[in-house]
């Protein structure tokens, strides 16, 4: 017993400097940024832990977004890429957004499988591109980094085989979340899909409790993916074409992966 309150004490110390750390380079450093200028771009409203070259290291490490996820960042990853099927050889697939952790290795592995003619990765912020191209270095198969935003891409219409969207729609407000699901479905070809992994409400008291209080100080936009936001009554309610949606959620209801194949290919 004398052993073990020591050690409750130390671990309580752990846990209020990685929470005072985590606050500071993220909710204090938005405020900061928006007190000494008004934003010019969606990526100026991002955290300097994602934006800023020197510290994207951080959180871009495979046991850092290993733990975030749970651990179910390798099931949902290999999900993910399950979904993603060869409608036909020398197709296009678009990654929006650069997703921490081998993600997109796992992609670019798979694209080469299925023989897809380009892997596309697009995200509004060029030093995620730059280090997703290190990481990609050596990479098999046609890759491409475009700066896009998500919510207002410049890809043609109808121009992927299939569109993937790793754990992006929860960082997004809800209105910019809409947009960029609504552009993922507008660039994918009839025949194609959009696959997306994202978290969901959870059934558990106990995880909703937890997740509640960690999305209250870090995502604040996460929130509404327990409801307010639902991307599977968002794609059907898509008045242009018809989708067919796969929808599976995972530990205890605390993720989700939707499926959305666009009718008319």
């Amino acid at each position: 017993m004398e052993i073990f309150v020591p050690a409750l004490k130390i671990l309580g110390i752990i846990l209020v400097v990685i929470f005072l750390y985590f606050f500071t380079v993220t909710r204090f450093a938005v405020a900061v940024k928006s007190f000494f200028r008004e934003p010019d771009k969606e990526a100026d409203s991002l955290y300097w832990l994602y934006t800023n070259k020197y510290l994207i290291w951080l959180t871009d490490n495979q046991f850092v977004v290993t733990v975030v996820l749970l651990f179910q960042y390798d099931r949902l990853v290999a999900k993910v890429i399950e979904k993603i099927t060869p409608s036909r050889s020398g197709g296009r697939v678009l990654q929006i957004s650069c997703a921490y952790g081998n993600f997109s290795e796992k992609l670019a592995e798979k694209c080469r499988h299925i023989e897809a003619g380009e892997m596309v990765v697009c995200d509004i912020v060029g030093n995620q591109l730059e280090n997703l191209k290190k990481k990609l270095k050596g990479c098999p198969g046609k890759i491409t980094f475009a700066e896009e935003d998500a919510a207002k891409m410049r890809f043609d219409d109808n121009s992927f085989d299939s569109v993937v969207v790793f754990f992006l729609l929860h960082e997004l407000p809800y209105q910019v979340k809409r947009k960029a699901l609504q552009e993922a479905m507008r660039v994918v070809r009839p025949g194609g899909k959009v696959i997306l992994a994202e978290f969901h409400k959870p059934t558990s008291w106990i995880m909703r409790l937890i997740s509640r209080a960690y999305f209250s100080f870090f995502e604040p936009f996460a929130l509404d993916m327990w409801g307010r936001f639902n991307p599977s009554a968002l794609i059907t309610s898509d008045e242009k074409n018809s989708w067919t949606i796969e929808q599976e959620s995972f530990f205890h209801d605390n993720f989700q992966v939707v499926s959305a194949t666009k009718g008319g290919g």
